[in-house]
């Protein structure tokens, strides 16, 4: 049986809330006056997400993938195995993937993963991805750095790698995770963690990058977009909602380990007014009620066809280091008002689900991706539909 948690907004429990009110209406029938209507709302309120184990299908051997609807409502998967990154592609709206294509080749002395994808607005597909210098290689003349890949045919064909930032040459001078973005008016952004700006410290930013002509050529300089002090913000995700970018991250600022936020800027603003800090209005901790030592990171945002707010992670909440469980909230707005916490995947203690990544398709349909030990090792996928509960 798949596990299921209900919230109420602010992440208070619905049902608690309203079995008090009746327990409270019986004690004291003359002191409490319950509306009925209330009481209707708050069931209303009662949503979670159905998962469908009958659609469980392994997309591909690898791990760190995601999966995009295109226009023709082909489905793309982009996803890391051994030193490379690839892409594969669905017809029927995930229950069948063909045509693996390699589309970034790693080698001796580099990894390539972390890939994301987006269709632009022309049609085009650009994936970008993250080179990894080899441990081996670490402090010689090797260096980190994000690139992309693009397609105008639908992935008939593949330009060569284009290196659009290059950081320093160990672990701790690297840049991580890439996303991508693009606002009503064509720009499009490229976001990632990057450490190289902190070469002295342990610390991380999310930086920046601007491409005025759909992704042929990128701002020389990076922005910081959101940068706590003593911290390390981490695994940006981009989305628009209304007139709004919505950044989910990874954040250990304020004295708690990696868990998500959102960190919230107007389209019309478009990041002029400075780095989001760890106290910044433009930030919100999404799981004020989790203890501060609850690891719950690589979190993935996406909104449903009904502007609901949708965001993975991999929590090890009674679970050892490695065995992380993928969790998906479901959200009435980006403020954290929770409806629901549900677990897609039936997996065993001794299992894992992790670097899960989201899509909802035209239909409505959400679609959750993970990276598993626990069927066939491999990457896996599976779809869900919001329903009362």
């Amino acid at each position: 049986m798949i596990k299921k948690y209900r919230y109420g907004l602010n992440t208070g429990n619905v049902v608690t809330l309203f079995l008090l009110v009746l327990v409270m209406n019986s004690c004291k029938p003359d002191d409490i006056s319950v509306d009925l209507d209330q009481q209707e709302e708050v069931e209303e309120e009662m949503k979670g997400i159905e998962w469908d184990q009958s659609t469980l299908t392994k997309i591909a051997d690898g791990n760190y993938a995601r999966v995009k609807e295109l226009d023709n409502l082909d489905l793309i998967a982009v996803y890391s195995r051994g030193n490379s990154v690839y892409v594969k592609y669905s017809k029927d709206r995930g229950r069948t993937w063909q045509n693996e294509q390699l589309i970034a080749e790693g080698n001796e002395n580099y990894i390539m993963t972390n890939a994301e994808a987006i269709q632009l607005e022309n049609k085009k597909i650009i994936v970008a991805f993250n080179r990894r210098v080899k441990d081996e290689y670490w402090d010689e003349d090797f260096t980190y750095g994000i690139l992309i890949v693009s397609t105008l045919d639908y992935g008939e064909t593949w330009t060569s790698p284009q290196l659009i930032y290059e950081a320093g040459n160990t672990n701790r001078r690297g840049c991580w995770e890439p996303a991508l973005l693009q606002l009503p008016g064509g720009e499009v952004h490229c976001y990632f963690a990057n450490e190289f700006p902190y070469q002295n410290s342990n610390e991380q930013e999310i930086s920046l990058l601007r491409s005025s002509d759909d992704g042929e050529n990128w701002s020389t300089e990076i922005e910081t977009v959101c940068y706590a002090s003593s911290a390390r913000d981490g695994m940006p995700v981009a989305i628009i909602q209304g007139d709004n970018i919505l950044l989910s991250i990874e954040d250990n600022s304020n004295g708690h380990v990696l868990q998500p936020s959102i960190i919230k800027e107007s389209i019309e603003d478009n990041w002029q007014h400075g780095p989001v800090g760890a106290n910044d209005e433009r930030r919100t901790h999404l799981v004020p009620s989790f203890a501060q030592d609850r690891y719950a990171g690589a979190p993935y945002i996406a909104i449903t066809i009904n502007d609901e707010l949708l965001l993975s992670f991999q929590d090890r909440l009674g679970r050892q280091r490695d065995n992380e469980i993928c969790k998906v909230l479901l959200a009435t707005n980006a403020d954290g008002s929770f409806i629901s916490e549900d677990i897609p995947f039936d997996i065993s203690g001794d299992n894992h689900t992790k670097w899960n990544s989201l899509e909802v398709l035209s239909i409505g349909e959400i679609i959750v991706v993970t990276s598993t030990d626990a069927y066939q090792k491999g990457i896996y996928m599976i779809t869900g539909t919001i329903e009362n509960q």
